[in-house]
């Protein structure tokens, strides 16, 4: 469920406003009719009222595309019509305007008589539309402060105005007024109110657009102090636009299903574009901010393409992140066509543990693909623009040594070494089926370049074919020969352990294959880890038996030559598991049981065993598991974690006794080094590690199962609007508590946690400052694939490094950059040119490119620090090479 509208806070109300405009003007063409659009979606929410809205931002969103889409619809209408059935707007009374008159008049004049700090953070705010953030750089502050300050302003605004009005409701009724008549009629008179009332020691509030001023007060005065009453508690019957709440669809069964869900997510909003590609708001990423994803498609000659079918996929990455932040419930898979410009973009809001998938198609094109393993909320992805590659075929036959064709159902699958720019660029496949009488086959959509050819049977696995140059427009012939053993005297076992994937491969001899001539060993068949083959067996019936100790006795008779077996393991091991409160020594019932694997190389090596809503199973007993050196971890609501190594060996059942305790409780607040609350920082309660660093990769003496056990125990939160956080039912121990702005920001503090101690902790954080500036080099030379990327310049050690991701900024076309939060003090600058890619079939890598070191800089705490770098002496050359291959150009 999404964040109810009556506990939203200010700022809270603003990113509505701001997202909602966001979202407007990818639905329309132009400023003008997207602002006219969200001010109307502002109004149907004052003629609904809140009741009832469980999730504001789902309302707003379905709301707008509704009201986008019946203009849509009129517009032909109106166009047609407007000229015969024009009249003239309704135009209230002398009272009526003189009252708004005098509204909008006290709102100025009682702005411009607080204190200069509040106005100023105001009037930035609410009026030039800048973030808390922004505002913060601009004046030098931390960015809890700007907002203390504008909660303490808006309060002060209000009670103002109760004493000038005598009391609330009769300035509310006329601004919700005022705001009605602008939205659906227009306020003339309103815009050209030119209240002469001084600011500072010079500037004027004369100037002020009455309208836009009108517009954002009725958001943060009006919804803070009744919700948007006024059309709801006055009965108006006006035309009510249904409540659009976020869809649920069922999940996907995964390794991990059931796992716990993110609530208040908001489904995906595909969106074709006639429009400029979304650009970054600047804004602060918050839980509820959306991440943008947007490009443009173009033909090969360089026009728009138009019509191109997207689909925007969002699935789990792994189990580990499943568990650790939950599925979402609401996530909606979208797919869009693009518009006449070429553009699209989705909106949504990215689950932690997804990653995403994005496809296009269009027509004899090659497909594109990209795949990213998360996607930041709050922020803009652009993929650029996206030229279309004509393609070729791939024509040939599936036959074995002798030239026969292959006996079942194949299917044909090509990789190819077409990819899009940059990291997220994803291999273009193309697949197609076998005639199982000829072997023929014919794979059409295939983009020049290289390609190799496998074909796959669900029987027989995989045959790996030959690589095939593939030029466009034209057809490449290539056959795929099978030159293993004869399929008929073979049978294929594929081995499967269910509850621990990581575990479906027995040792080597314990396959053995059995029949009247005797008995056979089967071997792994090369390139996979769970398929073994028993080959050359003469006609007749044959028993398959797994033997490895590690696994339940596994048989199956009367399977002949040719067939496939599908062997589902079971570990040999268990535990009888007793679970009880420490002081009382009752059974608790609601626990949650992990299994973790100790000393391991492999991952995942977490697997959870029961959710806490799940039935406890009889006696306790934990079956199937694998032997092994082994951590039992007990999570249950209101109790500390516990933990517990043990070893079993196979077939061994072990008692294991719990004893749950309460933990302690730590408390704390994050503030800047003038004592003032920083809000939105996120924390993070970990091990105490003596100073290892968690993110360095050699910190856990190579072994994976370190690292998940570091992960596994630490935990996460996010400091509020006053900067205060807390965890509650924390294990007993030394734990590090981190603050963390950036790689670069942060501060950690070491406590000693005990049953039932509550620690209270202030974690300040250093001064900090941003960079800002410009490269300039030769006239009319853009800065093409620059990067600029900077350091604390006292950190320039390969473990640091090694930790560490480096803030980069892309170098615009004007030559600006931007960087930071940095501590304060001295930081190296570099530039850096645009990575490298080297891609193939089967992978894709990228490498850094050349990097020049261009000065160092003092940052100062609490401002934006400017520096230029002149480059027009050095500039960095570009060299383009080509490759022909017999006189063509190689693709």
């Amino acid at each position: 469920m999404g964040t109810p509208y009556e506990s939203l806070d200010t700022e809270q109300l603003l990113e509505h406003s701001e997202w909602l405009r966001r979202l407007a003007r990818q639905l329309v063409r132009d400023d003008a009719t997207a602002e006219d659009l969200s001010q109307e979606t502002w109004a149907a929410l004052g003629r609904r009222g809140t009741v009832g809205i469980r999730d504001l931002r789902a309302f707003l969103g379905g709301t707008l595309r509704k009201l986008a889409l019946k203009r849509a619809r009129s517009e032909g209408r109106r166009t047609h019509h407007e000229g015969a059935a024009a009249r003239p707007e309704p135009i209230g009374s002398p009272e009526e305007l003189a009252e708004k008159l005098e509204v909008q008049r006290a709102i100025l004049e009682e702005l411009s008589s607080m204190g200069a700090e509040t106005r100023t953070a105001i009037l930035h705010r609410y009026y030039e539309g800048h973030t808390a953030a922004d505002v913060a750089r601009s004046q030098g502050v931390p960015q809890g402060t700007v907002r203390a300050r504008l909660k303490r302003g808006l309060d002060e605004l209000r009670g103002r105005l109760d004493r000038r009005f005598g009391g609330r409701r009769s300035w509310c009724v006329v601004l919700a007024g005022i705001s009605k008549g602008h939205i659906e009629g227009g306020v003339a008179a309103g815009a050209a109110v030119q209240a002469s009332v001084a600011v500072g020691s010079a500037a004027g509030l004369g100037g002020l657009l009455m309208s836009k001023l009108v517009l954002a007060f009725v958001v943060v005065l009006l919804a803070a102090s009744g919700a948007l009453w006024f059309g709801a508690d006055h009965g108006e019957d006006l035309e009510a636009l249904p409540e659009v709440a976020a869809v649920e669809t069922p999940m996907e069964e995964t390794i991990l299903a059931g796992e716990p869900v993110e609530s208040g997510r908001t489904p995906a909003i595909a969106v074709a574009e006639e429009s400029p590609a979304v650009e970054p708001s600047g804004s602060s990423p918050t839980a509820m901010a959306l991440a943008t994803l947007t490009g443009r498609f173009l033909l090969p000659a360089g026009s728009p393409a138009e019509g191109v079918a997207l689909s925007f996929e969002g699935m789990t990455s792994n189990a580990e992140l499943a568990r650790k932040f939950g599925l979402p419930k609401d996530w909606q898979d979208q797919e869009v066509e693009t518009g006449p410009d070429g553009r699209f973009t989705f909106l949504f809001d990215p689950p932690r543990a997804y990653q995403f998938f994005l496809a296009g198609k269009l027509g004899e094109y090659a497909d594109t693909r990209w795949r990213w393993g998360s996607l930041p909320p709050g922020e803009v992805t652009d993929v650029g623009d996206v030229v279309l590659t004509e393609t070729g075929s791939i024509a040939g036959r599936l036959i074995d040594r002798a030239g026969k064709p292959l006996e079942g159902a194949w299917r044909i699958s090509v990789e190819t070494s077409y990819r899009q720019a940059g990291p997220a660029g994803n291999a273009t496949r193309a697949s197609g089926t076998v005639d199982p009488k000829t072997g023929e086959f014919r794979i059409d959509r295939v983009p020049p370049g290289t390609a190799e050819l496998k074909a796959h049977s669900a029987q027989f696995g995989w045959v790996k074919g030959p690589i095939v140059v593939v030029q466009a427009g034209e057809a490449s012939a290539a056959d795929i020969v099978y030159e293993g053993p004869d399929n008929s005297r073979r049978i294929l076992i594929s081995t499967r352990n269910r509850a621990f994937h990581t575990h479906s491969r027995p040792a080597p001899g314990t396959i053995i294959v059995r029949g009247e001539s005797g008995e056979v060993v089967a071997e792994r068949v090369a390139g996979s880890s769970q398929s073994w083959s028993a080959a050359d067996l003469a006609p007749g019936q044959y028993t398959i038996e797994v033997t490895d100790p590690n696994y339940e006795p596994w048989s199956k008779s009367g399977v002949q030559p040719g067939q496939k077996v599908n062997a589902h393991l079971r570990g040999s091991a268990a535990v009888e598991l007793s679970v009880r409160d420490s002081e009382t020594g009752e059974p608790v019932a609601r626990y949650e049981m992990r299994l973790r694997f100790r000393n391991a190389h492999f991952g995942p090596n977490i697997f959870r065993l029961r959710k806490d809503s799940d039935p406890e199973p009889p006696e306790g007993l934990y079956d199937a598991l694998m032997p092994g050196d082994l951590t039992i971890v007990v999570a249950a609501p209101g109790y500390a974690p516990f933990e517990t190594d043990l070893t079993l060996g196979p077939g061994e059942t072990r008692d294991v006794e719990v004893a749950l305790e309460r933990g302690g409780v730590i408390a704390g607040r994050t503030v800047d080094a003038d004592g003032e609350p920083v809000a939105g920082i996120a924390i993070r309660l970990a091990p105490h590690l003596d100073g290892r660093d968690p993110s360095d990769p050699f910190a856990f003496a190579g072994f994976m199962s370190l690292r998940s056990a570091f992960e596994d125990r630490t935990r996460e939160t996010v400091a509020d609007d006053a900067g205060r956080f807390s965890f509650e039912a924390v294990a007993s121990g030394a734990f590090d508590i981190t603050a963390t702005v950036s790689d670069f920001v942060s501060v950690s503090q070491e406590v000693e946690v005990a049953t039932g101690l509550d620690l209270d902790v202030r974690l300040v954080l250093p001064p900090m400052g941003w960079l800002a500036g410009r490269l300039v080099g030769p006239p009319d030379v853009l800065p093409e694939g620059f990067w600029v990327s900077a350091f604390p310049s006292d950190r320039a050690d390969q473990s640091f490094f090694r930790a560490h991701t480096w803030p980069r900024s892309e170098v615009s076309a004007d030559g600006a950059y931007r960087l930071g939060p940095f501590p304060a003090g001295k930081v190296t600058v570099e530039l850096v040119l645009d990575v490298a890619w080297l891609r193939t079939f089967r992978s894709s890598g990228g490498a850094s490119g050349a990097r020049r070191e261009l000065g160092t800089v003092t940052i100062r705490g609490g401002e934006e620090t400017e520096r230029d770098f002149d480059l027009r002496e050095s500039y960095p050359a570009r060299i383009e090479i080509s490759a022909r291959i017999n006189g063509e150009l190689a693709p």
